[in-house]
């Protein structure tokens, strides 16, 4: 599976989460059917290096999140290091806000989960995802409203 197939396939899960993740043919996709005689030829072609290298991008901008939020220096801040870290905080301020779909999900497994150490589990994915979801839902309504002033 290229990178890019992974990315949609996560994008697919945080959006609709019951819908992809109940369908036992999208996730034996994901993990289970693979072409291992024809995978050597794959991994040549341009446009499967260009969505792995475009994965690895991503997951590097989402592992290193929290250091851009370090505040910079004035000298810093004003240059190409100050763009990166502007457009890493809109980049996860996007994938914030998908994690609302994913607490309602949680929320509807959480109703039907029996044992109690699953749902203390659940409940602390939940206050994850809403506490992510609502400060990224957070910055986009003072986002919103610099630009309308």
């Amino acid at each position: 599976m290229s990178g890019l197939q992974m990315l949609k396939f996560i994008v697919r899960a945080a959006i609709a989460p019951s819908r992809v993740l109940k369908q036992r043919s999208s996730v034996e996709n994901v993990w289970y059917d693979s072409n291992r005689d024809d995978e050597h030829a794959g991994q040549s072609s341009i446009a499967t290096r260009l969505s792995n290298f475009t994965a690895l991008v991503i997951i590097a901008i989402v592992v290193t999140s929290p250091l851009w939020n370090l505040p910079l220096p004035a000298s810093l801040a004003n240059g190409p290091l100050g763009t990166i870290k502007y457009s890493v905080q809109i980049f996860m301020c996007h994938v914030g806000l998908l994690l609302w779909p994913c607490a309602g999900f949680l929320i509807k497994r959480l109703m039907k989960q029996k044992r109690w150490v699953e749902r203390l589990k659940l409940l602390a994915l939940i206050a994850f995802c809403v506490w992510v979801g609502w400060s990224s839902a957070y910055e986009v309504g003072l986002f919103w409203m610099d630009l309308l002033r």
